[in-house]
């Protein structure tokens, strides 16, 4: 599938900085920083529909970090995201 929106997530045990991109203009429409909490996650979706965009369009890409991606893991499976979890090792190669 064709994503027309991607989320890059930066996780940490406390936050996620979440980068909002239009994948096929190449354009960044935000940045925001959320607690990585379900409260959080809410906000989260919250501030993306905000950009009138259709969740089902969207993929949200992270790094595994183990145990700080699980609330990200919850949330997605719960709403129904895409949701693409890379190693940390791919990344730095």
């Amino acid at each position: 599938m064709n994503y027309k929106f991607i989320a890059g997530i930066d996780q940490s045990k406390l936050t996620i900085d979440v980068c909002l991109i239009h994948a096929a203009e190449r354009q960044k429409l935000g940045e925001r920083k959320f607690e990585n909490t379900s409260k959080g996650f809410k906000q989260m979706t919250i501030w993306m529909k905000s950009f009138e965009i259709d969740l089902c369009e969207l993929l949200i890409c992270a790094e595994h970090t183990g145990l700080y991606s699980y609330p990200l893991c919850v949330c997605c499976q719960e709403n129904q995201l895409a949701l693409w979890l890379e190693s940390p090792l791919q990344i730095k190669q």
